[in-house]
């Protein structure tokens, strides 16, 4: 599924599966950081609220899932940082309690019980 949408990005129903499954990926050939730069993709190319929303779910999911990799922790934060001053309110908000959960500032107790459900 990775590999197809990575060739076509275009389509929404695929989009919001992939989005919702992909911080998963077992795939050694995939790195996380591939995966990101995906998200981001995604991020640019559509203006579904509902896309975007999951988009940044993932991204968060992704940070804790890779903790150890810095790299990935910085391009997540720069992402998500972008969408605090979103003109869309769902998204800001969302981005503003995800960026302080990213920050630390309620401990990771808080992000294994809340952003591992259903988004």
């Amino acid at each position: 599924m990775f590999y197809s949408f990575r060739e076509n990005n275009t389509q929404l129903a695929l989009c919001k599966v992939l989005l919702q499954v992909v911080h998963f990926n077992s795939d050694p050939a995939v790195s996380a950081m591939v995966i990101v730069q995906m998200v981001q993709s995604v991020l640019t190319a559509f203006t579904d609220p509902v896309v975007k929303q999951l988009a940044l779910s993932c991204l968060v999911k992704l940070f804790y899932t890779h903790h150890d990799d810095l790299d990935l922790r910085d391009a997540t934060r720069s992402i998500m940082a972008s969408y605090q001053t979103s003109a869309d309110v769902e998204l800001q908000q969302r981005s503003n309690e995800y960026m302080f959960f990213m920050e630390g500032k309620m401990g990771n107790l808080a992000l294994e019980k809340q952003l591992f459900l259903d988004t």
